[in-house]
């Protein structure tokens, strides 16, 4: 059985493989890429017992298809995929203490010690087919907390917490003349920046998710209109609608 496993894996796209052994990759995409790399994560059940990445097929595969469907049949996708998961050493900071304020101190916390993950597990950057350069970025931002704190009883008690902060950057550079209109307000969540004073209009939008907090939307979704907002504020010139 391993020695099918691992002949079936030799098989695999390289990306998949890297997937497999690395827990990411990074690489220029064309769209025929990104459909041969489907295809072949499509077989991965089939004969590997060591599971794919957590995201891997639900969000990086159609971000991947999403951010180069308006790239054109010649466009390339630079995109870099870590999906190793926040908890790696280059990742994460020493555990440090916090002070412990005077209304904890009060309800018996005695320490806190906490570290910080930060974990860019998605980033991409693409020229449009109207010559703007799209960039995204998605960084996991985790803290972990360890609460030492004195019960009832006397005795101490370890309490851990832990919180993680999902921040979206979708960035979109624009062609020389293209006009920036304000579509009366934002995807939930979102804020947007504009700048007009260069040569080249830029739209930045940048959204904060509570991954520990109930969805009001599933998370491709929320990613998704994160990274489309600055297309609400960027309409593409007549040429491109059809109608010049």
């Amino acid at each position: 059985m391993l020695r099918r496993s691992k002949r079936a894996r030799e098989q695999f796209h390289p990306l998949h493989q890297a997937l497999i052994a690395q827990g990411g990759f990074g690489a220029a995409l064309t769209a025929a890429e990104v459909d041969a790399l489907v295809a072949s994560l499509a077989d991965h059940d089939l004969t590997q017992r060591r599971r794919l990445p957590d995201r891997t097929v639900d969000v990086v595969v159609p971000l991947l298809r999403v951010l180069l469907a308006d790239a054109g049949p010649d466009g390339v996708l630079e995109v870099s995929v870590d999906l190793r998961g926040p908890d790696t050493k280059d990742k994460t900071s020493p555990r440090v203490g916090v002070p412990v304020e005077p209304w904890q101190h009060q309800r018996g916390v005695h320490r806190i010690e906490q570290k910080t993950s930060v974990d860019q597990w998605f980033a991409a950057r693409t020229r449009l087919r109207d010559r703007s350069v799209l960039e995204v970025r998605i960084v996991d931002t985790v803290v972990d907390r360890r609460i030492t704190k004195r019960g009832s009883s006397g005795k101490l008690k370890l309490k851990r917490k832990r919180r993680t902060i999902e921040r979206v950057e979708s960035r979109v550079v624009l062609p020389v003349g293209r006009v920036v209109v304000d579509p009366g307000g934002t995807a939930p969540g979102v804020r947007v920046r504009v700048r007009t004073d260069g040569r080249h209009p830029t739209v930045v939008a940048r959204a904060k998710f509570d991954l520990d907090a109930p969805p009001a939307v599933p998370h491709l979704t929320a990613l998704l209109m994160a990274i489309g907002e600055p297309f609400r504020w960027s309409p593409p010139p007549d040429r491109l609608r059809g109608t010049a």
